[in-house]
């Protein structure tokens, strides 16, 4: 079934600034439950840019659709899209094709042959030497960083030595007392 409204979005401005948009497409979408009865809305890309086109403030105050309606296993979903877009309703793929089409797949794959690769491009575990460069050597190593570092400054753990007072700084403090 199709049919053509013309669905006002004034609710959608009751909102704040920044969801108008967002709430006229659940205008939108209320508005298409009420009317075609349908369980579930499908809103067409074509209508979602025409009320997306000036942000997310300024939404279109009222907008032509046309409405088709498709029965799916006893439900009744309604895809909505502006009027003069041609659009159809997208058919579902059937599940049993995908996996007829996986497992050939997959068998195209199992029938391929591994490619060799260079034994010298990847040497075994026990081939693996370690081997030094002077730029290694010439940096220093974190852990090398660390000790020096700390070797340099005293540990914050451990406690001041005390200056030892001498007899005229006590002299000094009662006087001014």
């Amino acid at each position: 079934m199709e049919r053509l409204y013309t669905i006002p979005l004034r609710d959608a401005w009751k909102t704040s600034i920044k969801r108008r948009s967002k709430k006229a497409i659940t205008v939108l979408k209320a508005f298409t439950l009420k009317h075609m009865k349908a369980d579930n809305v499908k809103v067409g890309p074509e209508l979602n840019k025409h009320i997306w086109v000036n942000g997310k403030q300024n939404p279109p105050r009222k907008v032509k659709v046309q409405v088709l309606t498709e029965e799916v296993e006893d439900k009744k979903i309604a895809w909505v899209e502006l009027e003069n877009v041609k659009f159809e309703i997208p058919k579902k793929i059937d599940k049993t094709d995908e996996k007829a089409d996986s497992k050939k797949t997959e068998d195209v794959k199992a029938t391929e042959k591994p490619k060799k690769t260079d034994e010298k491009a990847t040497p075994k575990k026990s081939d693996k030497t370690p081997k030094t460069t002077d730029k290694k050597e010439s940096k220093p190593k974190k852990d090398d960083k660390t000790k020096t570092v700390s070797e340099d400054k005293p540990k914050i753990n451990e406690a001041k030595p005390k200056k030892a007072e001498s007899e005229d700084t006590k002299t000094n403090v009662k006087a001014k007392k």
